[in-house]
Formats: structure tokens, C-alpha cells, sequence
């Protein structure tokens, strides 16, 4: 009789502790990528969407970005830059205050965005280099800045101008046209090279953990 009374006490205090605390809910891991186009080049922003119990927050993120290179944050974003175009596995794993762990992986295509394409001097009063900005990506641009540069004969540069191109859909062909200054003297050549772009994923709110690390 005892005992059966001892079980029936434990069994009671279980279910009055979990309705005090609540059942355990772990942390669930998951993660957005966009390219980050603030240096251009083939750069990822990744941004951590990741959720926990209520009254928690995550205190560690740890990065593996399928090219052999990691790391670790506490913020719940990392940009990263790809030496090659490919298809690469990213996993985060995340870490709650209570120590608790949950890891989400992904596939990423990483791939130039914005492409220049037939770019030409033009010379006369004012010299300029014109010619197409392609969004390449299935991605809204916001802005792609173009700079060009102007040398004279003697191969020097005496200048430089920058044209910032908005609203470009997924595959559209914007032409541009980038003058030179005036009073600078002859101009005989100029280039062109995308300088930054903004991609409409890059507002994807950025999660602040609720403790931080040290």
C-alpha cells in the first residue's frame, strides 16, 4: 500500500511540475541566403530565422559554408565570399540560453548577379562609356552603381564618374551612359565595372539574440 501511495505522489508531482513549466520545446534551426552585393563579387549575406521557447533567445551561431570555410557569430548573420560559382551545402547550428542545439542545412546556388555587357568609348565633347547593365539573378535589384574610368594617351587615369541604375527586374537590360567630367583634357579610352548592387532579399530582417555572447 505504501508503495502504490509513493507512485501515485510521483506521478502527481510530474504532472504538477509540467504544468508549471510547460513542456520542452527545442529550438527549431533555419536560415535565409541572398546575395550581398555591397562589394559585388559573389558575396552571401545569410541570415538566421531560427526559433525557440518563448522567453529564450539564441546566444551562438556556427556557420559552415560547403567550401570548407566556418564560422561563428552571435548575431544570427554572416556574409560570405565564394572564390568559384556553384552549388554549395550551408548548415547553421544554433544554441539557445539553455544550452539546447538544433542544426537546419540548405543548398545554396551561388552565381554572378549582374553582368556588363557591350561596353564601348564614345568619344566628342563630353567622352563616355555606355553600354548594358543585365540583372542575371531571379532577384529585384533595388540599385547596381556602374563606375567608369577615363584614361588619356598615355594610359593614365585623369577621371572617373559613377551611374547608379535603379529598379531592375529579373533579367532585364538596362543601357547606361557614364560621362566624364568636363575640363580634364583629352580622354581616349575608358572602362566600366560594377561597383555594388542592392538585391530585394537583402531586407530580410536580421534576428538580434536576446542574451549575447562574450
Amino acid at each position: 500500500m505504501l508503495r502504490r501511495t509513493v507512485v501515485v505522489l510521483g506521478v502527481l508531482g510530474l504532472v504538477i511540475l509540467a504544468g508549471c513549466t510547460g513542456p520542452y520545446l527545442p529550438p527549431v534551426a533555419s536560415f535565409t541566403a541572398c546575395p550581398n552585393g555591397y562589394r559585388n563579387g559573389l558575396d552571401v549575406q545569410f541570415s538566421s530565422t531560427s526559433q525557440t521557447a518563448a522567453g529564450h533567445g539564441f546566444v551562438f551561431f556556427q556557420w559552415d559554408f560547403g567550401d570548407g570555410a566556418q564560422a561563428d557569430d552571435y548575431y544570427g548573420w554572416m556574409s560570405h565570399r565564394y572564390d568559384e560559382p556553384g552549388t554549395y551545402t550551408v548548415s547553421l547550428t544554433v544554441t539557445d540560453d539553455r544550452g539546447a542545439k538544433a542544426t537546419a542545412e540548405q543548398v545554396t546556388a551561388v552565381t554572378p548577379v549582374v553582368e556588363l555587357r557591350d561596353v564601348e568609348f564614345v568619344s566628342g565633347y563630353l567622352p563616355r562609356a555606355v553600354g548594358e547593365v543585365v540583372n542575371q539573378s531571379p532577384y529585384f535589384l533595388y540599385s547596381v552603381v556602374v563606375k567608369a574610368k577615363f584614361y588619356d594617351q598615355e594610359g593614365i587615369r585623369v577621371a572617373e564618374t559613377v551611374v547608379d541604375i535603379t529598379s531592375i527586374d529579373p533579367g532585364e537590360r538596362v543601357r547606361f551612359v557614364a560621362e566624364a567630367p568636363q575640363k580634364i583634357g583629352a580622354i581616349a579610352s575608358a572602362v566600366a565595372s560594377i561597383q555594388s548592387f542592392a538585391a530585394e532579399c537583402s531586407g530580410n530582417p536580421i534576428p538580434v539574440p536576446v542574451t549575447g555572447g562574450t
